[in-house]
Protein backbone atom coordinates (compact mmCIF):
# COMPACT_ATOMS: atom_id res chain seq x y z
CA UNK A 1 0.00 0.00 0.00
CA UNK A 2 3.10 2.64 0.74
CA UNK A 3 4.05 1.84 -2.90
CA UNK A 4 0.48 2.59 -4.51
CA UNK A 5 0.13 5.77 -1.73
CA UNK A 6 3.73 6.94 -3.51
CA UNK A 7 2.63 6.05 -7.36
CA UNK A 8 -0.64 8.12 -6.82
CA UNK A 9 1.40 11.21 -5.29
CA UNK A 10 2.81 11.27 -8.28
CA UNK A 11 0.17 10.55 -10.35
CA UNK A 12 -2.10 13.62 -8.38
CA UNK A 13 0.58 16.07 -9.13
CA UNK A 14 0.45 14.80 -13.07
CA UNK A 15 -2.86 15.07 -13.39
CA UNK A 16 -3.21 18.85 -12.07
CA UNK A 17 -1.32 19.63 -14.80
CA UNK A 18 -2.36 17.50 -18.13
CA UNK A 19 -6.21 18.16 -17.07
CA UNK A 20 -5.70 21.61 -17.55
CA UNK A 21 -3.69 21.60 -20.53
CA UNK A 22 -5.48 19.67 -23.07
CA UNK A 23 -2.67 20.29 -25.85
CA UNK A 24 -0.32 17.98 -24.73
CA UNK A 25 -1.68 14.75 -26.13
CA UNK A 26 1.16 12.42 -25.48
CA UNK A 27 1.58 13.36 -21.61
CA UNK A 28 -2.74 12.72 -21.86
CA UNK A 29 -2.18 9.14 -23.92
CA UNK A 30 0.81 7.80 -21.74
CA UNK A 31 -1.90 8.83 -18.50
CA UNK A 32 -4.49 6.70 -19.98
CA UNK A 33 -2.26 3.88 -20.86
CA UNK A 34 -1.07 4.05 -16.60
CA UNK A 35 -4.81 4.20 -15.33
CA UNK A 36 -5.20 1.03 -18.04
CA UNK A 37 -3.14 -0.86 -16.39
CA UNK A 38 -4.27 0.35 -13.10
CA UNK A 39 -7.37 -0.51 -13.29
CA UNK A 40 -6.53 -4.15 -14.93
CA UNK A 41 -4.46 -4.28 -11.67
CA UNK A 42 -7.74 -4.05 -9.70
CA UNK A 43 -9.16 -6.45 -11.87
CA UNK A 44 -11.55 -4.23 -14.03
CA UNK A 45 -11.99 -4.49 -17.55
CA UNK A 46 -11.12 -0.82 -19.60
CA UNK A 47 -12.86 -2.23 -22.51
CA UNK A 48 -16.39 -2.90 -20.41
CA UNK A 49 -17.78 -0.14 -20.26
CA UNK A 50 -20.26 -0.76 -17.54
CA UNK A 51 -17.69 -2.76 -15.45
CA UNK A 52 -15.96 0.69 -15.21
CA UNK A 53 -18.86 2.47 -14.70
CA UNK A 54 -20.10 0.29 -11.79
CA UNK A 55 -16.52 0.46 -10.37
CA UNK A 56 -17.58 4.28 -9.80
CA UNK A 57 -19.61 3.29 -6.33
CA UNK A 58 -16.45 0.88 -5.16
CA UNK A 59 -15.81 1.33 -1.43
CA UNK A 60 -12.66 1.50 -2.22
CA UNK A 61 -11.67 4.96 -2.07
CA UNK A 62 -8.50 3.77 -4.46
CA UNK A 63 -10.62 1.99 -6.82
CA UNK A 64 -12.76 5.32 -6.92
CA UNK A 65 -9.97 7.43 -7.08
CA UNK A 66 -7.91 5.26 -10.42
CA UNK A 67 -11.67 4.63 -12.14
CA UNK A 68 -12.22 8.69 -11.73
CA UNK A 69 -9.17 9.36 -13.72
CA UNK A 70 -9.74 6.84 -16.13
CA UNK A 71 -12.88 8.47 -17.32
CA UNK A 72 -11.66 12.01 -17.16
CA UNK A 73 -8.70 11.15 -19.33
CA UNK A 74 -10.67 9.19 -21.68
CA UNK A 75 -13.87 11.78 -21.82
CA UNK A 76 -16.41 9.09 -20.77
CA UNK A 77 -19.07 11.22 -20.40
CA UNK A 78 -21.25 8.23 -18.82
CA UNK A 79 -19.70 8.70 -16.09
CA UNK A 80 -21.60 11.87 -14.69
CA UNK A 81 -24.44 10.71 -13.51
CA UNK A 82 -22.09 8.34 -11.17
CA UNK A 83 -19.79 11.17 -10.11
CA UNK A 84 -22.79 13.35 -9.48
CA UNK A 85 -23.87 10.33 -6.60
CA UNK A 86 -21.11 9.87 -4.85
CA UNK A 87 -20.65 14.17 -5.15
CA UNK A 88 -24.29 13.66 -2.50
CA UNK A 89 -22.44 11.78 -0.52
CA UNK A 90 -18.49 12.63 0.17
CA UNK A 91 -17.40 15.71 2.04
CA UNK A 92 -14.55 18.13 2.13
CA UNK A 93 -13.86 17.10 5.39
CA UNK A 94 -11.91 13.70 4.57
CA UNK A 95 -8.78 13.53 3.00
CA UNK A 96 -8.54 11.02 0.04
CA UNK A 97 -5.58 9.53 1.41
CA UNK A 98 -3.57 9.97 3.78
CA UNK A 99 -0.35 11.82 4.14
CA UNK A 100 -1.66 13.69 0.93
CA UNK A 101 -2.85 17.04 2.93
CA UNK A 102 -5.94 18.83 2.34
CA UNK A 103 -6.54 17.00 -0.65
CA UNK A 104 -11.02 15.95 -0.88
CA UNK A 105 -12.37 13.51 -2.84
CA UNK A 106 -15.25 15.64 -3.36
CA UNK A 107 -12.86 18.21 -5.10
CA UNK A 108 -11.49 15.34 -7.58
CA UNK A 109 -15.22 14.65 -8.66
CA UNK A 110 -15.79 18.24 -9.03
CA UNK A 111 -12.69 18.61 -11.19
CA UNK A 112 -13.88 15.40 -13.58
CA UNK A 113 -17.38 16.67 -13.66
CA UNK A 114 -15.85 20.00 -15.35
CA UNK A 115 -13.73 18.42 -17.39
CA UNK A 116 -16.57 15.76 -18.90
CA UNK A 117 -18.94 19.03 -19.57
CA UNK A 118 -21.05 18.58 -16.91
CA UNK A 119 -23.20 21.62 -16.99
CA UNK A 120 -25.37 21.09 -13.84
CA UNK A 121 -22.62 22.15 -10.86
CA UNK A 122 -24.43 23.96 -8.82
CA UNK A 123 -23.28 27.72 -7.62
CA UNK A 124 -23.07 26.76 -3.77
CA UNK A 125 -20.87 23.69 -4.40
CA UNK A 126 -18.59 25.50 -6.43
CA UNK A 127 -18.07 27.64 -4.06
CA UNK A 128 -17.59 25.58 -1.02
CA UNK A 129 -14.52 23.70 -3.00
CA UNK A 130 -13.53 27.06 -4.03
CA UNK A 131 -12.97 28.17 -0.25
CA UNK A 132 -11.87 25.06 0.24
CA UNK A 133 -8.94 25.08 -1.78
CA UNK A 134 -8.61 28.71 -1.34
CA UNK A 135 -4.55 28.73 0.03
CA UNK A 136 -3.98 25.26 -1.00
CA UNK A 137 -0.32 25.00 -2.39
CA UNK A 138 -0.91 21.64 -4.06
CA UNK A 139 -4.17 22.02 -5.26
CA UNK A 140 -3.81 25.67 -6.99
CA UNK A 141 -4.64 24.06 -10.46
CA UNK A 142 -8.17 22.75 -9.69
CA UNK A 143 -8.70 25.87 -7.88
CA UNK A 144 -8.28 27.78 -10.85
CA UNK A 145 -10.18 25.34 -13.27
CA UNK A 146 -13.08 25.75 -10.43
CA UNK A 147 -13.31 29.82 -10.08
CA UNK A 148 -13.60 29.73 -14.06
CA UNK A 149 -16.07 27.15 -14.24
CA UNK A 150 -17.87 29.08 -11.51
CA UNK A 151 -17.55 32.43 -13.76
CA UNK A 152 -18.24 31.24 -17.16
CA UNK A 153 -21.90 29.34 -15.67
CA UNK A 154 -23.11 32.25 -13.27
CA UNK A 155 -21.22 35.18 -14.05
CA UNK A 156 -19.75 34.95 -10.69
CA UNK A 157 -16.29 35.93 -9.68
CA UNK A 158 -16.07 34.36 -6.41
CA UNK A 159 -12.50 33.71 -5.50
CA UNK A 160 -10.84 35.91 -7.90
CA UNK A 161 -8.82 37.54 -5.41
CA UNK A 162 -7.54 34.21 -4.71
CA UNK A 163 -6.90 33.13 -8.17
CA UNK A 164 -4.60 36.17 -8.82
CA UNK A 165 -2.94 35.87 -4.74
CA UNK A 166 -2.66 32.25 -5.89
CA UNK A 167 -0.96 32.56 -9.37
CA UNK A 168 1.71 35.04 -8.26
CA UNK A 169 2.55 32.74 -5.33
CA UNK A 170 2.64 29.89 -7.08
CA UNK A 171 4.67 31.26 -10.04
CA UNK A 172 6.98 32.84 -7.78
CA UNK A 173 7.87 29.66 -6.41
CA UNK A 174 8.03 27.91 -10.05
CA UNK A 175 5.07 26.20 -9.86
CA UNK A 176 3.74 27.38 -12.99
CA UNK A 177 4.77 26.94 -16.08
CA UNK A 178 4.94 29.82 -18.35
CA UNK A 179 3.66 27.90 -20.86
CA UNK A 180 0.63 27.20 -19.00
CA UNK A 181 -0.40 30.64 -17.54
CA UNK A 182 -2.80 31.18 -19.97
CA UNK A 183 -4.60 27.80 -19.15
CA UNK A 184 -5.24 28.26 -16.28
CA UNK A 185 -5.95 31.42 -15.96
CA UNK A 186 -6.69 33.23 -18.93
CA UNK A 187 -8.87 30.81 -20.86
CA UNK A 188 -11.20 30.00 -17.91
CA UNK A 189 -12.00 33.38 -17.14
CA UNK A 190 -11.47 35.70 -19.56
CA UNK A 191 -14.46 35.31 -21.69
CA UNK A 192 -16.06 36.20 -18.71
CA UNK A 193 -17.47 39.85 -16.71
CA UNK A 194 -14.36 39.29 -15.23
CA UNK A 195 -12.37 40.08 -18.18
CA UNK A 196 -11.42 43.78 -17.52
CA UNK A 197 -10.51 43.07 -14.11
CA UNK A 198 -7.91 40.66 -15.22
CA UNK A 199 -7.00 43.20 -17.97
CA UNK A 200 -5.92 45.48 -15.11
CA UNK A 201 -4.65 42.88 -13.36
CA UNK A 202 -2.23 41.80 -16.21
CA UNK A 203 -1.34 45.53 -16.67
CA UNK A 204 -0.58 46.40 -12.86
CA UNK A 205 2.17 42.98 -13.11
CA UNK A 206 3.57 44.45 -16.18
CA UNK A 207 4.43 47.92 -15.18
CA UNK A 208 5.31 46.86 -11.61
CA UNK A 209 9.06 46.85 -11.76
CA UNK A 210 9.12 44.83 -8.13
CA UNK A 211 7.99 42.19 -10.34
CA UNK A 212 10.02 39.58 -11.77
CA UNK A 213 10.76 40.16 -15.32
CA UNK A 214 9.58 37.27 -16.68
CA UNK A 215 6.17 37.31 -14.76
CA UNK A 216 5.55 41.01 -16.40
CA UNK A 217 6.69 39.31 -19.86
CA UNK A 218 3.71 36.99 -19.21
CA UNK A 219 1.01 39.12 -18.36
CA UNK A 220 2.37 41.57 -21.54
CA UNK A 221 2.07 38.67 -23.90
CA UNK A 222 -1.50 37.81 -22.51
CA UNK A 223 -2.76 41.40 -22.92
CA UNK A 224 -1.03 41.32 -26.28
CA UNK A 225 -3.32 37.83 -26.57
CA UNK A 226 -6.27 38.62 -25.45
CA UNK A 227 -5.60 42.05 -28.12
CA UNK A 228 -6.08 44.69 -25.10
CA UNK A 229 -7.22 48.03 -25.27
CA UNK A 230 -4.48 48.71 -22.66
CA UNK A 231 -1.47 47.63 -24.73
CA UNK A 232 -0.95 50.87 -26.57
CA UNK A 233 -0.38 53.22 -23.67
CA UNK A 234 1.19 50.23 -21.71
CA UNK A 235 3.64 49.61 -24.68
CA UNK A 236 4.30 53.91 -24.51
CA UNK A 237 4.95 54.02 -20.85
CA UNK A 238 7.31 51.08 -21.24
CA UNK A 239 9.01 52.49 -23.64
CA UNK A 240 9.19 55.96 -22.48
CA UNK A 241 11.14 54.20 -19.39
CA UNK A 242 14.79 55.63 -19.46
CA UNK A 243 15.59 52.63 -17.00
CA UNK A 244 13.18 49.91 -18.33
CA UNK A 245 14.25 46.38 -18.72
CA UNK A 246 16.07 45.83 -22.16
CA UNK A 247 13.56 42.72 -22.66
CA UNK A 248 10.43 44.30 -21.90
CA UNK A 249 11.30 47.16 -24.15
CA UNK A 250 12.28 45.08 -26.79
CA UNK A 251 8.69 43.06 -26.56
CA UNK A 252 7.31 46.41 -26.47
CA UNK A 253 8.89 47.92 -29.80
CA UNK A 254 7.20 44.59 -31.41
CA UNK A 255 3.96 44.71 -30.21
CA UNK A 256 3.94 48.67 -30.68
CA UNK A 257 4.84 48.23 -34.58
CA UNK A 258 2.55 45.76 -35.25
CA UNK A 259 -0.58 47.45 -33.18
CA UNK A 260 0.13 50.76 -33.91
CA UNK A 261 1.96 51.02 -37.39
CA UNK A 262 1.26 54.18 -38.89
CA UNK A 263 2.27 55.49 -35.16
CA UNK A 264 5.67 53.51 -34.73
CA UNK A 265 8.35 55.49 -36.76
CA UNK A 266 7.35 58.56 -34.69
CA UNK A 267 7.48 56.96 -31.55
CA UNK A 268 11.07 55.99 -31.86
CA UNK A 269 11.76 59.36 -33.17
CA UNK A 270 10.23 61.00 -29.56
CA UNK A 271 11.97 58.68 -27.49
CA UNK A 272 15.35 59.29 -29.56
CA UNK A 273 15.78 62.89 -29.41
CA UNK A 274 14.75 62.64 -26.24
CA UNK A 275 17.32 63.76 -23.45
CA UNK A 276 17.97 60.05 -22.96
CA UNK A 277 18.71 57.58 -25.49
CA UNK A 278 19.10 53.95 -24.87
CA UNK A 279 20.82 51.55 -27.08
CA UNK A 280 17.55 49.67 -28.01
CA UNK A 281 16.14 52.56 -29.40
CA UNK A 282 19.43 52.71 -31.87
CA UNK A 283 18.43 48.88 -32.61
CA UNK A 284 15.09 49.67 -33.43
CA UNK A 285 15.66 52.38 -35.35
CA UNK A 286 18.57 50.86 -37.80
CA UNK A 287 16.23 47.95 -38.19
CA UNK A 288 13.79 50.14 -40.08
CA UNK A 289 16.03 51.02 -42.53
CA UNK A 290 15.32 53.76 -44.19
CA UNK A 291 17.35 56.98 -45.62
CA UNK A 292 15.53 59.57 -43.03
CA UNK A 293 16.33 57.16 -39.86
CA UNK A 294 20.18 57.27 -40.94
CA UNK A 295 20.00 61.21 -41.09
CA UNK A 296 17.83 61.15 -37.88
CA UNK A 297 20.93 58.95 -36.13
CA UNK A 298 24.04 61.23 -38.03
CA UNK A 299 22.24 64.32 -37.13
CA UNK A 300 22.46 63.20 -33.58
CA UNK A 301 25.96 62.13 -33.37
CA UNK A 302 26.85 65.38 -34.46
CA UNK A 303 25.06 66.70 -32.02
CA UNK A 304 26.55 64.56 -28.98
CA UNK A 305 29.66 65.66 -27.47
CA UNK A 306 32.23 63.11 -26.74
CA UNK A 307 30.15 60.71 -28.40
CA UNK A 308 32.53 57.82 -28.09
CA UNK A 309 32.09 58.44 -24.66
CA UNK A 310 28.63 58.82 -23.94
CA UNK A 311 26.97 56.38 -26.39
CA UNK A 312 29.90 54.45 -27.94
CA UNK A 313 26.99 51.94 -30.19
CA UNK A 314 26.58 55.21 -32.20
CA UNK A 315 30.07 54.85 -33.59
CA UNK A 316 29.63 51.02 -34.33
CA UNK A 317 26.37 51.71 -36.31
CA UNK A 318 27.60 54.70 -38.35
CA UNK A 319 31.43 53.50 -38.98
CA UNK A 320 30.84 49.82 -39.65
CA UNK A 321 28.15 51.05 -42.13
CA UNK A 322 25.67 48.98 -40.75
CA UNK A 323 22.83 51.83 -40.23
CA UNK A 324 21.48 51.68 -43.89
CA UNK A 325 21.73 48.97 -46.25
CA UNK A 326 19.57 48.46 -49.09
CA UNK A 327 17.58 44.68 -49.27
CA UNK A 328 19.86 42.99 -50.97
CA UNK A 329 16.64 40.39 -51.70
CA UNK A 330 15.52 42.77 -54.26
CA UNK A 331 15.94 41.90 -57.71
CA UNK A 332 18.81 43.32 -59.61
CA UNK A 333 17.34 46.12 -61.43
CA UNK A 334 15.20 47.44 -58.48
CA UNK A 335 18.20 47.23 -56.27
CA UNK A 336 19.83 49.65 -58.66
CA UNK A 337 16.52 51.75 -58.72
CA UNK A 338 16.26 51.82 -54.76
CA UNK A 339 19.93 53.30 -54.56
CA UNK A 340 19.07 55.82 -57.25
CA UNK A 341 16.16 56.88 -55.20
CA UNK A 342 18.26 57.11 -52.14
CA UNK A 343 20.93 59.00 -53.97
CA UNK A 344 18.07 61.45 -54.97
CA UNK A 345 16.80 61.82 -51.54
CA UNK A 346 20.38 62.67 -50.06
CA UNK A 347 20.94 65.26 -52.95
CA UNK A 348 17.74 67.08 -51.23
CA UNK A 349 19.10 67.00 -47.88
CA UNK A 350 22.46 68.40 -48.93
CA UNK A 351 24.33 65.67 -48.50
CA UNK A 352 25.59 65.19 -52.51
CA UNK A 353 27.46 68.19 -54.32
CA UNK A 354 25.43 69.87 -57.58
CA UNK A 355 23.09 68.38 -60.19
CA UNK A 356 25.40 67.83 -62.57
CA UNK A 357 27.08 65.23 -60.59
CA UNK A 358 23.92 63.70 -59.17
CA UNK A 359 23.12 63.32 -62.98
CA UNK A 360 26.50 61.85 -63.62
CA UNK A 361 25.54 59.41 -60.86
CA UNK A 362 21.90 58.54 -62.21
CA UNK A 363 23.52 58.42 -66.31
CA UNK A 364 25.83 55.55 -64.82
CA UNK A 365 23.37 53.74 -62.88
CA UNK A 366 20.98 53.80 -65.69
CA UNK A 367 23.98 51.92 -67.84
CA UNK A 368 24.08 49.91 -65.38
CA UNK A 369 20.76 48.52 -65.19
CA UNK A 370 20.66 48.13 -69.48
CA UNK A 371 23.78 46.24 -68.51
CA UNK A 372 22.23 44.49 -66.16
CA UNK A 373 18.85 43.12 -67.95
CA UNK A 374 21.46 42.09 -70.82
CA UNK A 375 23.83 40.04 -68.81
CA UNK A 376 26.30 42.31 -70.26
CA UNK A 377 29.07 41.06 -67.53
CA UNK A 378 31.64 43.14 -69.41
CA UNK A 379 29.82 46.35 -69.11
CA UNK A 380 28.58 45.61 -65.87
CA UNK A 381 31.76 45.79 -64.65
CA UNK A 382 32.58 48.73 -65.75
CA UNK A 383 29.61 50.36 -65.07
CA UNK A 384 30.59 49.58 -61.55
CA UNK A 385 34.19 50.39 -61.64
CA UNK A 386 32.96 53.63 -63.49
CA UNK A 387 30.49 54.33 -60.62
CA UNK A 388 33.21 53.76 -57.58
CA UNK A 389 35.78 55.87 -59.53
CA UNK A 390 33.15 59.03 -59.58
CA UNK A 391 32.29 58.48 -55.69
CA UNK A 392 35.96 58.27 -54.83
CA UNK A 393 36.73 61.06 -56.53
CA UNK A 394 33.80 63.17 -55.20
CA UNK A 395 35.07 62.67 -51.83
CA UNK A 396 38.73 62.67 -51.97
CA UNK A 397 38.81 65.95 -54.34
CA UNK A 398 39.47 68.97 -51.78
CA UNK A 399 39.61 71.26 -55.13
CA UNK A 400 35.62 71.03 -55.79
CA UNK A 401 34.16 70.78 -52.80
CA UNK A 402 31.13 72.77 -53.32
CA UNK A 403 29.92 71.55 -56.43
CA UNK A 404 31.70 67.90 -56.15
CA UNK A 405 31.64 67.34 -52.21
CA UNK A 406 29.45 64.45 -50.62
CA UNK A 407 29.15 64.07 -46.96
CA UNK A 408 31.31 61.05 -45.44
CA UNK A 409 28.19 59.48 -44.20
CA UNK A 410 26.54 59.03 -47.90
CA UNK A 411 30.24 57.99 -48.95
CA UNK A 412 29.46 55.49 -46.05
CA UNK A 413 26.47 53.87 -47.86
CA UNK A 414 27.54 54.34 -51.44
CA UNK A 415 30.74 52.52 -50.58
CA UNK A 416 29.45 49.08 -48.81
CA UNK A 417 26.09 49.25 -51.44
CA UNK A 418 28.60 49.50 -54.86
CA UNK A 419 30.19 46.76 -52.93
CA UNK A 420 27.02 44.65 -52.78
CA UNK A 421 25.13 45.50 -56.13
CA UNK A 422 28.51 44.08 -57.59
CA UNK A 423 28.29 40.90 -55.58
CA UNK A 424 24.71 40.77 -56.50
CA UNK A 425 24.47 40.94 -60.08
CA UNK A 426 27.61 38.92 -60.99
CA UNK A 427 26.22 36.06 -58.66
CA UNK A 428 23.16 35.70 -60.26
CA UNK A 429 25.06 36.31 -64.18
CA UNK A 430 27.32 32.87 -62.35
CA UNK A 431 24.16 31.02 -61.41
CA UNK A 432 22.50 31.70 -64.12
CA UNK A 433 25.77 30.22 -66.24
CA UNK A 434 26.03 27.62 -64.03
CA UNK A 435 22.28 26.33 -64.02
CA UNK A 436 22.81 26.07 -68.24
Amino acid sequence: MKIKLTSLLLFIILFSTISIIKSQTTIEVNSENIYRGELLELGIDPQNNQQVLDSLHSESIYTRYIVENYCRINILQDAIPYLKDRLGITGYQNNLFPGINRYSEKIAIISALIELGDTSLDRNTLKGAIDYLNGDTIKCLEYYSITGYLAQKYNDIYGWDGVKREFRQQYLNNSIPLDSYKYLVVFPLVKTIVRDSILVFYKEIVLNKNEEINIRLVALNYLYEENSELLQDICVEIINNSDESLSLLKKSFEIYKEISPNNYLDLIIEKFNSDTISIITLEKLIELNKPSVYKIVVDKYKSITNVDLVFPEFKNALFNETLYLLDESEPNVSFIDSLQSTISYFSNIGWIGNLNFINELDFILSELKSSTNNLDSNNIDAGIRLFRKAINFAFNDSSDITNRFIDKYVYNFLSINTYNIYYKIFKNIWLKKFMK
